[in-house]
Order: C-alpha cells, then structure tokens, then sequence
C-alpha cells in the first residue's frame, strides 16, 4: 500500500536472571503469546500477560513491558515483577494463567483489569515507573467469568462528556451479562458488578468466544460465539445491548458460524466486518473460515447525516473543524478509536462523545473540542454525526495525536535492570564476606 511496510520494532525482553531456568540460555525466555496489548495515554504500548518461552519458569509473563515509539524499543517496567498476575508461579493448569486480560484505560489514566487477578479480585495499574502501583477496585467478577478471560469478552462503555467521562465497563458472553463502574467506589467499599437488564434471546445461552463492537449508535452489537466451543452448537442471531436504557434484543441469524478465532470491527460506514473461524476450535488449515461477512445495523435503513469534511488531525486542548450541511440537525459528536480485534476481545475500541458548538460565522460548520489523552488515547479515529434520534453519519478518520504536556513516565531499560541486579547481587556476596 503506497510504499508502505511492515518493519522489526525490536525484540520483547528475556526474563530476569531468577526467572531463568537453569539448563536454558536467557534468550530463551521472555516474550509473550497471547498477550493483552493497550495504548497508554502517552502514546506507549503496555503488553500484559501472555505466556513466555519455554526456558522461563514462570507459567505467565507477569513482568510489566512497554513499547516506546520514540525509542523504538521494548522496556521493563522497573526492576521487580507483579506477582499478582494470575500464572506467576509455575504451574501447569490452564485455569491459572492470564491469556489476553481484559484490560481498559480509564478517564483517570490508570489501567483497569476487569479480569481477575490471582487473589480473585480486580484492580487498576497507575502507569508509572513502578511496576508495583496496583490498587484494588473491586471484587472480581461474578461467577462463570473467573479464571481465563478468553470464553467471554468485556467493553468499555461510551465515554459521554456530559458524564464527565464516568467509565463503565460491561462483562458479557454467560447467561447474565454484568457491568461494573470502576471509578465509583460507594460508603460502604467497593463498586458492584450489577446484572444488566435481560437478555432476550430465548434461554439466555451462553455465548462463548462472544464478538462485541461499540456501534457509532454508544450500542453494543454483540454477534458470534457458541455454547459449548463446537460448531453444531454455533449461535447465529446477534444481540445488541443498549446502555442508554439497560436493555437486550434479539437481532437477524448470520449465515456463517463465528467461533474460536474469529473478528469483528467497525468499518467507516458504521456496518461490521466478521471475518475467520476455527471449525470446533481445532487448530491447522483444514479447520479456517476464509469468509467474511457484513452486517448492517438498523440505521443503514434511514436517511443519514452527512459529513462534507473535518480536520484530519488534531491535540488535546484543540478543535475539530466538521463541515455538514445537516448541521441543524446535530445532537451529538462521537470519536471511535479504531479497532484491533483477536480471541474474542478489542482492547483499542473506545467510543468518546465530545462537546462541540455551531460556528456563528458559516451555517455548516461545526466546532468540536478535543479532550485529554487519558480520554481520547492517541491514534487514529473515526469520527460520526449523530441526530436527535441516533441515525449517525458515515465516519470520517481523524488522528488524535499525543499532547506534549502528557505525564510520561520512564521505564528502565532491560540493560539498566540488569545492572541494578547485577550490583544488588555483588554488594550481597560482599555483605557474606565481610560476616
């Protein structure tokens, strides 16, 4: 595509020397597979999770590591690991470990985990230098959501301005879906998972290996998945969860099964793209759906507002010029970041409704204001009109880019680390000596 090409970031980290086993080199360890990858307000990337290679003891990679664009470089996050991670220790059941967490930045930068961590509880990293800076937010979620996130699958709900962005974070793909505020600590201690209104779908099934999408609408279009992880057991009709009033319903069947392995992602025209599948969940060639399908949702049958032109880029603390000529008829402005979809779960989407105001100077002009990075993530967006009535626009792409007064925090280098160990060990063998 134009020149353009996929080029080396450079390599992940090895383990700390501790994490090493004895009869395997360093660069054997480390690295991540299935792992949770999240932009940070900063414009860095966190991985989190995922299993590293077989000369690492630990059964999950529970060292912190970022990605540096600007250094084009994978660092450790300080000199200890967090041990809460669930897998840190050795163990062999696929029940303790943490493939794909389902992680979400919030309105106050932090990074909340609405999967449980090893203590069964959930809780929030405040991105910083120390790998340490958890801090618990609530109890984990409710039964049937325990253990390894990759059967069901969480969204982050619309970030509305006049909310203040509250985040609200909804769990779904059991029989009951749940949602949790995690900002929102009550008197009386922790926020509560609270059932959602029910579903309609006749038996409530469980829908394993779920796609969810936010739709330009702030509704969740929830598609794919199965009950028992075969394909004779495939759930065909979508549902679509409407947070403005907490209801469920039921929409039309797919015509192919969406199960293990497959994707779901917004297009520009507000219709979503499903696309792969393992058949039963096995692995290898013979088991790939090279399908796709598209859906479209109810608002392809109305008339909608249209978008003449915006500005293509613009910071925090800025304005997005937004030529249309349905101006009048504007409610609303929402921001949706561009997905990136894998094992049922979309860490990138996040819908954001921002203010804006009609120029007193041009009739088809409007003016919307950008907020902060731990609102809007920088990275690349599409931008959609709504009505009074909820029909919105096509999208227009729109790159949010990194405010220069942002918070960056340094992350030691693996080099450094390992100096830090290095001499914590001489001064150790030296404190032997001198007793």
């Amino acid at each position: 595509m134009g020149g353009e090409r996929w080029e080396d970031k450079g390599d992940l980290n090895t383990a700390r020397p501790g994490d090493v086993r004895s009869s395997f080199d360093a660069e054997n360890s480390g690295g991540r597979w299935y792992p949770s990858l999240i932009t940070l307000p900063d414009g860095r990337v966190l991985a989190l999770g995922g299993h590293p290679l077989e000369g690492d003891r630990r059964h999950t990679n529970v060292s912190l590591e970022v990605y540096d664009p600007a250094a084009g470089a994978w660092m450790l996050v300080g000199a200890v690991d967090y041990p809460n991670i669930p897998g840190a220790a050795e163990v062999p059941e696929r029940t303790n470990h943490s493939e794909y967490p389902r992680a979400h930045v919030l309105r106050d930068g932090t990074v909340f985990v609405a999967s449980n961590m090893a203590d069964g509880a959930v809780h929030k990293w405040i991105p910083s230098a120390d790998p340490l800076a958890w801090t618990r937010v609530a109890d984990g979620p409710p039964a049937g959501y325990r253990g390894n996130p990759q059967p069901y699958t969480t969204v982050l709900l619309p970030l509305d301005h006049q909310r203040e962005y509250a985040p609200t974070v909804l769990i779904c793909g059991r029989q009951t879906a749940y949602t949790l505020q995690p900002l929102a600590g009550t008197v009386g201690g922790d926020p509560p998972w609270i059932p959602t209104g029910g579903r309609t779908l006749p038996g409530s099934p469980v829908r394993q290996y779920p796609l969810a999408s936010l739709l330009p609408t702030g509704e969740v279009f929830v598609s794919g998945g199965t009950t028992t992880g075969n394909d004779v057991d495939a759930l065909l009709a979508a549902e679509m969860y409407d947070p403005a009033d907490n209801s469920w319903r039921t929409l039309s069947e797919a015509t192919r099964v969406r199960n293990y392995h497959s994707t779901a992602l917004l297009l520009p025209n507000g219709a979503v793209w499903h696309s792969g599948s393992n058949e039963d969940c096995q692995p290898g060639p013979a088991s790939r759906d090279l399908t796709v399908e598209i859906y479209q949702p109810w608002y392809f049958c109305w008339d909608r507002p249209r978008i003449s032109g915006v500005t293509s880029r613009a910071c925090p603390g800025e304005t997005l010029n937004i030529e249309t000529p349905d101006a009048d008829e504007i409610t609303e402005v929402v921001l949706i970041r561009c997905g990136s979809f894998t094992h049922a779960f979309n860490p990138d989407q996040r819908l954001v409704s921002i203010p804006f105001r009609r120029s007193t100077e041009m009739s088809t002009l409007l003016i919307a204001s950008v907020p902060g990075n731990t609102v809007l993530i920088p990275g690349y967006y599409l931008l959609f009109l709504r009505t009074a009535n909820g029909v919105p626009s096509e999208g227009r792409f729109v790159q949010i880019c990194r405010s220069q007064s942002e918070r960056v925090f340094k992350a030691r280098p693996s080099w450094w680390t390992r100096m830090l160990e290095i001499a914590d060990l001489i001064a150790t063998e030296q404190s032997n000596v001198d007793r």
